[in-house]
């Protein structure tokens, strides 16, 4: 679920994203498993950040929101918490697309 999430993210803040096994371009990634890829505009792909488990991407997405104008506030969240990076994550894909994430896979 995590990993179509960040990808779902990443599309609404405009990348755009791709799941292959490698990236087009590069033959020595080829034995990957699939994954979700995108790009800067440079057409050097990258694999799509783990917003939604990692806590440094959770910082990138939080900075991208940032560059959209937006701020995100925590209220006394009782600490980091190891779900933290996938509540933000799920809030950021309300606010950019104004639905709920209901992926089960």
């Amino acid at each position: 679920m995590s990993r179509k999430l960040d990808a779902a993210i990443a599309e609404a803040l405009g990348y755009e994203v791709r799941c292959w096994g490698e990236p087009p371009e590069k033959s020595i990634y080829s034995g990957l498993d699939k994954d979700y890829w995108t790009h800067d505009g440079d057409r050097r792909w990258h694999k799509v950040p783990a917003y939604s488990t990692d806590g440094n991407a959770m910082l990138e997405l939080i900075g991208e929101l940032k560059k959209l104008g937006f701020q995100i506030c925590f209220a006394d969240a009782g600490g980091l918490h190891t779900d933290l990076p996938r509540a933000v994550a799920k809030a950021v894909y309300h606010l950019l697309t104004k639905k709920e994430w209901t992926s089960i896979v």
